[in-house]
């Protein structure tokens, strides 16, 4: 695996990380928006901090309100999937596993302290995987199924949750 190989391995574990947050973040946009109080700020950032309430949390409340206003909760599948691809990820100590630094490449850089610049050359004979237990079964994911499932149910996702955000906007106007 080269070194663009493992860059771009690790965007597709960044991205992953960050759209589950953008998730998140739309996830708390709604709930303030479905409690209508003036103080946004304070229910986004305060009592929907990650600190105080956790993502599944804030998803139960969702289900909440999607089943108590009778609006369409097919999307929240896809989130539970999202939810366990970023936490297979984000949690892997596997993902990298079976790469092994081959050569190095030396530079002259007279700003570090012994004047090189050493850039590792990678190689990965398997594709990288992250490991999982599920109900006592060791399992190995391929990152660019997880990434492809990912995306998948990303973009279902979102529209639900902004579909859901418009209905509870309009909901509330009423």
């Amino acid at each position: 695996m080269e070194k663009d190989e493992v860059g771009e391995l690790k965007n597709k574990i960044a991205e992953i990380i960050i759209n589950c947050n953008l998730i998140e973040k739309k996830m708390k946009q709604i709930i303030s928006s479905y409690i209508a109080s003036s103080r946004h700020l304070f229910i986004e950032e305060i009592l929907l901090n990650n600190k105080i309430i956790n993502l599944g949390s804030k998803l139960g409340i969702i289900e909440y309100i999607l089943k108590t206003e009778g609006f369409d909760t097919s999307f929240t599948s896809s989130i539970r999937v999202l939810l366990a691809k970023r936490n297979i990820v984000a949690h892997s100590d596997t993902v990298l596993e079976k790469l092994r630094i081959t050569d190095v490449e030396i530079f002259e850089d007279p700003d570090s302290p012994d004047g090189f610049f050493y850039h590792p050359i990678y190689e990965y004979n398997d594709p990288p995987v992250s490991a999982t237990i599920n109900q006592g079964v060791l399992k190995y994911e391929n990152i660019e199924k997880i990434y492809s499932d990912f995306n998948k149910h990303h973009e279902l996702a979102m529209k639900g949750l902004k579909q859901m955000h418009y209905d509870v906007i309009k909901l509330k106007a009423n």
